[in-house]
């Protein structure tokens, strides 16, 4: 009589299975991670971007330049529309001929609100 053992049986087909959908899932949360990581550095760069031209804003306009209060920014990117940044300025005397400029750009992602702050000192061209 001969045994007719070929092949797996329906448990240990179902036991790969669960195995193989297990290592997929653990591939998928980190690829998934690391989209939301890109996203959120692609933000951070373009608030720094923001950030940087209010500087130069801020130093050519007449001194001491005007505060800025929850200005918006809207930009576009990948497939979010009109992505707003706020900007708030605010100056912090320094002496009486420099002034610190503080730009704190913000922005939400996911429930949560992150910042970007950038300061200067400007001084007074007529002391």
């Amino acid at each position: 009589m001969q045994s007719n053992d070929k092949g797996f049986t329906l448990v240990e087909v179902m036991v790969a299975m669960l195995i193989s959908l297990l290592v997929f899932l653990g591939l998928m949360q980190s690829g998934l991670a690391g989209i939301d990581q890109n996203m959120r550095n692609h933000l951070r760069e373009e608030a720094i971007g923001i950030a940087e031209m209010d500087v130069v804003t801020a130093r050519n306009s007449a001194y001491p330049p005007a505060p800025v209060v929850n200005a918006t920014v809207a930009r576009n990117f990948r497939s979010i529309q009109g992505f707003n940044y706020t900007v708030n300025r605010n100056l912090v005397p320094v002496d009486v001929c420099h002034t610190q400029v503080n730009i704190t750009v913000s922005w939400p992602w996911k429930g949560q609100t992150f910042n970007h702050t950038t300061s200067t000192i400007l001084r007074d061209p007529s002391c």
